[in-house]
């Protein structure tokens, strides 16, 4: 009984350690927002810092503006990507079809520590 125990602890252990390393082993592919018409899709992510978020579509019809000036406002081109480097939420939106605080064609990065291990992974 004491072994069986044993090995079934050894176990998780080692499968905790296993997802602890790959939890912050390299870095992950970027997110991916897309828009087409009105509206991001999806419109709400959630990212670990250090990580990218990529978007693409029209910026000429859609011009993209950070509400927190992280970067200047992308109205060419058809792809974007910004590293989100400190934990919080940022809110993007058009700048012709969407205002700021998620009214309108706009949408919002949420970035945690990537130290915390239980990020929601079904929300990327």
């Amino acid at each position: 009984m004491r072994i069986h125990r044993m090995v079934l602890v050894i176990g998780i252990g080692l499968l905790l350690v296993g997802f602890v390393a790959w939890r912050v082993s390299g870095k992950t592919q970027a997110t991916v927002v897309t828009f087409t018409n009105f509206s991001y899709t999806p419109n709400t992510v959630t990212i670990r810092t250090g990580e990218d978020v990529q978007w693409q579509g029209n910026f000429s019809f859609h011009p993209l503006v950070s509400q927190d000036g992280l970067w200047t406002t992308v109205n060419s081109g058809t792809e974007f990507t910004h590293t989100f480097t400190q934990p919080g939420e940022y809110w993007y939106y058009c700048e012709i079809h969407g205002f700021p605080n998620g009214v309108g064609m706009s949408g919002k990065v949420i970035v945690v520590d990537n130290r915390s291990l239980f990020l929601p992974i079904l929300s990327r």
